[in-house]
């Protein structure tokens, strides 16, 4: 299993309303799964794009949803994003000791 990443084109504010119901699809994945460990869902803005990073279980517990979403948002697998620029959104909170 390994990191994935969503990316969207940037954004005139940090938090725009499509980022919302992401937030909230994979939120509900979280709790429907009961919770699992290393389950983790960081968002990191920048001027080029802002991009939903999932650890390996929030990937792998997200597929059937993340293989649904239309453009702009494009999936792909990534590196571990770095723990500076990492605001944690959905999951669990130990998951900062996975980052770089």
């Amino acid at each position: 299993m390994n990191w994935q990443k969503i990316t969207m084109p940037p954004s005139a504010g940090d938090l725009v309303p499509e980022v919302g119901p992401l937030v909230m699809a994979f939120t509900n994945i979280y709790k429907e799964k009961l919770k699992p460990k290393g389950f983790c869902i960081f968002f990191v803005v920048s001027p080029e794009q802002r991009t939903f990073y999932l650890s390996p279980i929030a990937a792998d517990l997200c597929r059937e949803y993340v293989d649904r979403l239309d453009k702009p948002y494009e999936a792909s697998p990534c590196d571990i994003p770095p723990v500076l620029l990492s605001d944690l959104r959905v999951g669990d909170s130990n998951c900062l000791d996975l980052l770089k």
